[in-house]
């Protein structure tokens, strides 16, 4: 067990609000870890139910606890930004209080940060339902630069069209967050991992690791699920804004023009529908699912299209399209 008297290579921080339910599990994952060297600020944003009992039943020196009153998701970066400073690693993470990590997360990442000019790394994520049974898994492009941001600035180029960086499989070089003035949450955006990653993607390369670093729980009260529409239109808006305030240079090293960008933000706010109508379709919500899935086939790009198709039929027959998906191995098509 850690002494709280050196100073950790790895600072974690822990948003939570009334996550009694997962908190447990979350933390049992992070006391697993191979790699031990470690602390856990945990920041409690107005919690209403046993969280706070929870997590302090756990009884280990390297956990500290936090209360605030509840600012909620809006203000996401602040609450953050609150156990930020709290910490004293070299490198930081966020550890949602409903995921999970497999034992090796933290060791498979730590020394990739020997290189200095590494400001991030991230790797693969499993999504996992509320009894964590494992039903689908996110990868990142094949693109070589959406992996390192080789030259600096080049990931941006996927970065804009999706946030295809897993938040919950993210190791950040400290140096370089405070740099940029820490998690950052502009107005109006229903999350800070997003600017996050694009400002940090001007800073210095990043790494990925080709394996599971994370399970990320779907449940039917998850900001992402509730608000994913309004995240989706919020980030879109954001995205072109952030390009605009480019440098030339940097505006050349994403490979995008303003006039492009903003018809792919369109091709992005229509593709949002398909995947609101597969939380639904998972949620048992047929009905509602079919809706979402006809105006992304009205509305969508090909790719969108060919997927709706794949929600309609499997809403009008009762089919499970997760477990479809994989045993088609069809899961590719549906990230």
């Amino acid at each position: 067990m850690q002494n709280l008297a050196e100073t950790p290579v790895v600072s974690v921080i822990m948003p939570v609000f009334n996550s009694e339910k997962f908190v447990g599990r979350t933390l049992r994952s992070l006391l697993a870890q191979t790699f031990p060297d470690w602390e856990l600020i945990v920041v409690d944003d107005g919690s209403t139910d046993r969280s706070a009992e929870v997590i302090r039943s756990v009884g280990d020196s390297r956990i500290r606890y936090v209360y605030q009153a509840n600012k909620g998701v809006m203000r996401l970066a602040e609450t953050l930004n609150r156990g930020l400073q709290e910490v004293r690693g070299r490198l930081v993470t966020m550890l949602p209080s409903d995921d999970m990590w497999p034992p090796g997360r933290l060791a498979a990442q730590i020394a990739l940060f020997d290189d200095e000019k590494v400001v991030l790394c991230f790797g693969r994520q499993q999504l996992i339902d509320v009894n964590d049974r494992v039903i689908g898994e996110s990868r990142p492009p094949r693109d070589p630069c959406s992996r390192t941001n080789v030259p600096y600035g080049s990931a941006l180029r996927e970065m804009f069209v999706r946030n295809y960086i897993p938040e919950p499989t993210v190791l950040i070089r400290m140096e370089a967050l405070r740099r940029i003035g820490g998690y950052l949450q502009p107005a109006g955006l229903y999350a800070e991992d997003y600017p996050t990653q694009m400002r940090l993607a001007l800073e210095g390369e990043f790494r990925y690791v080709d394996e599971i670093l994370a399970c990320y729980r779907l449940h039917p009260h998850q900001m992402t699920r509730t608000h994913y529409l309004k995240m989706v239109e919020t980030d879109a808006d954001y995205v072109v804004k952030f390009f605009e305030d480019l440098s030339g240079a940097q505006k050349s090293a994403t490979g995008w023009t303003r006039e492009a960008l903003v018809r792919a933000m369109m091709r992005r706010k229509f593709g949002a529908y398909f995947v609101v109508g597969r939380q639904l379709l998972l949620d048992g919500r047929r009905k509602d699912a079919s809706s979402y899935f006809l105006k992304s086939l009205l509305h969508g790009d090909g790719n969108a299209r060919l997927k709706s198709l794949l929600g309609l039929a499997c809403a009008a027959l009762g089919i499970d399209m997760e477990r479809f998906a994989a045993l088609s191995k069809y899961a590719a098509r549906l990230r």
